[in-house]
């Protein structure tokens, strides 16, 4: 079967962190480069949060006054998605170091097993407060956007999706969108530069 082959190839190749792998239960049961993705793709979604919103200014003119709406919209959403887009990049920053150890370090067995478990407390904050803060944020703009009459049926019932933050948490949704791409491109080319650096390094070794 191909499972007990990959398995053989595993222990045959004597690569460590693969056998550590096969050999170690864990909670999030995905590869790092999966994580890694999934931590860039959230990053990228915070494009749609600014100019969801923007599209429906008159609506928000009609449920908060046309004054928050004449201005920057800078409803309490935004600043949740804008802080799980930070919390999201620092947790793939990590990730990536940790396929970088993974690949170049010398690791025994009980180091691979740590890295994993290392990786699922990286991943469990990805997780939560990072991409599920940023898909909160996506998901209230995508309300308004796609359910108008919804949003608005909800401010009938007190709960105002367009609350603006004060102070700090004041935070314009272009500066979340901006923010989150920027961050997304940064987190790539990371990630790009050590499969860049790994690969070279295993043509190397195979020269050798």
């Amino acid at each position: 079967m191909a499972g007990d082959r990959d398995i053989r190839e595993a222990v045959l190749s004597g690569d460590t962190y693969t056998r550590a792998k096969l050999s170690t239960r864990q909670v999030f049961p995905i590869s790092l480069p999966w994580r890694i993705r999934a931590c860039i793709l959230t990053l990228l979604v915070t494009a749609f949060v600014a100019p969801a919103t923007g599209a429906r200014r008159h609506l928000i003119g009609s449920l908060e006054g046309e004054v928050v709406a004449g201005g920057a919209l800078e409803p309490a959403f935004a600043l949740i998605a804008l802080a799980g887009a930070l919390v999201t990049f620092v947790a793939g920053v990590f990730l990536v170091g940790l396929q970088y150890w993974a690949a170049t370090g010398e690791l025994t067995l009980e180091e691979a097993k740590r890295l994993l478990w290392i990786e699922d407390a990286a991943t469990l904050l990805a997780l939560s407060p990072g991409i599920s803060f940023v898909w909160i944020g996506v998901g209230l703009s995508a309300l308004g956007l796609l359910a108008p009459k919804l949003a608005a049926g909800l401010y009938t019932r007190g709960v105002r999706i367009y609350m603006t933050g004060s102070g700090v948490a004041a935070v314009d949704v272009w500066y979340t969108s901006v923010i989150g791409i920027g961050l997304a491109v940064v987190l790539t080319s990371m990630w790009w530069e050590v499969r860049g650096a790994v690969a070279a390094r295993d043509v190397l070794s195979k020269a050798k």
